[in-house]
């Protein structure tokens, strides 16, 4: 139960990063010293994807916080690496970012180390 509890906010996380994206997609880049700040805040506050991004990012803290209450720290923790792969494969699927090899090896080395962490907590 303790991974399925981690791996989803793991996932909310990783999903929270792609509607934030697209959200600023919509919205196209902007200048912190050049910006109506309320002019944005209106403009976040009526786009979907930054909204839906924003509650992903609130579910993944309160499952995280419900994993931390059940596993240590140094267990869990490493899992959140696993977003990294999330989001390159979502970046790829839902925007057509290029995956290459070196990004693949990343992706590889990222795999192994959650798995030893994984059979870290059979060993103890």
């Amino acid at each position: 139960m303790n991974y399925v509890i981690i791996l989803t906010s793991v996932f909310l996380n990783a999903a929270a990063q792609i509607f934030l994206k697209k959200g600023m997609m919509l919205i196209g880049k902007f200048d912190f010293a050049e910006t109506n700040y309320f002019d944005l805040a209106l403009t976040i506050a009526k786009n979907p994807f930054l909204i839906f991004g924003f509650a992903c990012y609130g579910l993944s803290i309160i499952t995280w916080m419900a994993a931390l209450s059940r596993t240590e720290v140094s267990f869990a923790y490493p899992f959140l690496s696993i977003g990294y792969v999330l989001v390159l494969f979502f970046g790829y699927y839902f925007f057509n970012e290029t995956i290459n090899f070196w990004k693949i090896l990343g992706v590889f080395f990222i795999l192994t180390g959650v798995v030893m962490i994984a059979k870290s907590a059979s060993v103890s």
